[in-house]
């Protein structure tokens, strides 16, 4: 849920301009948008879901920009078509100062079930890797999701996010 809760947002980023963005020569919406995240094993940006690869007593952190590019097409058949890559790298760190190199990296691709229905469907695949001080994460998934909250994960490895709730366990963002 807490993707498909991003991908709508992202949806209504479009609409009223939420973030700052300029348009990309490809006729695309680029977007940087603040983004942070904390985890534990116990936590996870709020959530009492926590990472379980996490040792007890370790909060890793960052706060940064998240890089987006959308993509909005018409098909032929009148039907919208919606793609997004959205990216984060950098440094986190706990609270001893240690730092963890991370990657993210989230892509979907939706099209209206029905020209003009406004309800979009297709599929989106999520990674969040993390290394630093002994900790080594890799969490990711491939899902089909559509807009008005069917969320059904394909393939996933580590541990992402709760498929059930939408939380976020061991991929913050």
């Amino acid at each position: 849920m807490t993707r498909l809760i991003a991908a709508s947002m992202a949806l209504l980023a479009l609409a009223f301009g939420a973030s700052t963005a300029t348009a990309a020569s490809s006729g695309g919406l680029v977007e940087d948008n603040p983004a942070a995240f904390t985890m534990s094993s116990t936590e996870t940006n709020g959530f009492s879901t926590g990472c379980e690869f996490l040792p007890d007593g370790v909060v890793i952190s960052w706060e940064g920009t998240l890089h987006s590019i959308t993509l909005e097409k018409l098909e032929p058949n009148g039907a919208l078509t919606i793609q997004n890559t959205s990216v984060a790298s950098g440094k986190a760190t706990d609270e001893d100062g240690n730092e963890y190199a991370f990657s993210y990296s989230n892509h979907f691709k939706i099209t209206e079930t029905t020209p003009g229905s406004g309800v979009l469907t297709g599929t989106m695949t999520d990674h969040f890797s993390l290394a630093g001080n002994h900790i080594k994460l890799n969490n990711g998934f491939t899902a089909t999701f559509t807009t008005d909250g069917t969320f059904v994960p394909s393939r996933e490895y580590g541990s992402p996010i709760d498929f059930t709730t939408g939380l976020p366990l061991c991929d913050p963002l």
